[in-house]
């Protein structure tokens, strides 16, 4: 979820960003491959079309799905691309409780023998269930060994929020040290607007039948100082599956200048169960 947000998902690279912006030099990690997304959707997915509402359209809910497997394999949009990411989900009872969950992002192969079975942890989010819907707490990366927290926690699944509907969140964003939580590597102030798209007949992999998806998207504006960033995220949420599919692209600019621009798609790479009848 982004995120996803990743939401979060969509948030995996704020903690590098923020270290670019105070050290002045680009880096060239990141927390998960980036593979180029192509300029129109690929035969790994497409969205055919909108889709009749399903009798449940409760957000929260759809977003809540899982299968019965909680660990998620997602592929690019590109067919010709090799490399895996996994989504793994989990809270002290299992999946979600009471003192919320985490969602870690894994490199996998990438078709060289690279990765290995258990995957390489990039990225770990850590959510909860409350009044405001499903809220994100922190991100820890892994990669840059810092910890961008949320205040208030950043609603990636609002309650209430019906189709063609949009709430806008207001909140402060500050990245610390994994080894010293105490210190603030940078904070600033951060836009965060969730839309309910609607939903959309989508067709995954080399499925026959399509299926019925929930169209979210996430937009996140970051004022950090030296460093603006600007984060779009389409997901694509099934009743019963959970995170089917997310494109993301995101510009970032220190003093003024452009200094990255990512644009990135992934699918899941087994068949996902429904079809696209309400």
């Amino acid at each position: 979820m982004i995120p996803p947000a990743r939401f979060a998902a969509s948030l995996r690279l704020i903690g590098p960003l923020l270290i670019v912006a105070l050290g002045g030099c680009a880096s060239t990690s990141s927390t998960v491959p980036a593979p180029t997304a192509p300029a129109a959707p690929s035969s790994a997915f497409d969205v055919v079309g909108p889709a009749p509402a399903p009798a449940d359209t409760d957000l929260v809910a759809i977003m809540l799905s899982v299968a019965s497997n909680p660990e998620i394999t997602f592929r690019p949009w590109d067919p010709s691309d090799t490399r895996r990411v996994r989504l793994a989900r989990g809270g002290s009872g299992g999946l979600v409780d009471e003192a919320g969950w985490t969602e870690t992002w894994s490199i996998l192969g990438n078709g060289e023998g690279g990765g290995g079975d258990g995957g390489n942890v990039q990225s770990e989010d850590h959510f909860r269930l409350d009044t405001a819907g499903i809220v994100l707490l922190e991100n820890r990366d892994a990669g840059e060994r810092v910890v961008t927290v949320f205040v208030p926690a950043m609603a990636v699944a609002p309650r209430g929020l019906s189709p063609g509907e949009s709430r806008t969140q207001e909140l402060q964003m500050s990245v610390h040290p994994a080894a010293k939580p105490g210190e603030t590597k940078a904070k600033g102030k951060a836009e965060h607007t969730v839309t309910f798209v609607g939903f959309e007949s989508v067709r995954i992999l080399e499925q026959a039948e399509p299926i019925v998806a929930a169209h979210v998207r996430a937009r996140l504006s970051a004022d950090l100082g030296a460093a603006k960033v600007r984060n779009t995220t389409d997901q694509w949420f099934a009743p019963g599956v959970g995170l089917v599919a997310q494109r993301r692209s995101e510009q970032t600019s220190v003093l003024g200048v452009a200094l990255r621009s990512i644009d990135e798609a992934w699918v899941i790479d087994e068949p996902a169960r429904g079809s696209a009848d309400p």
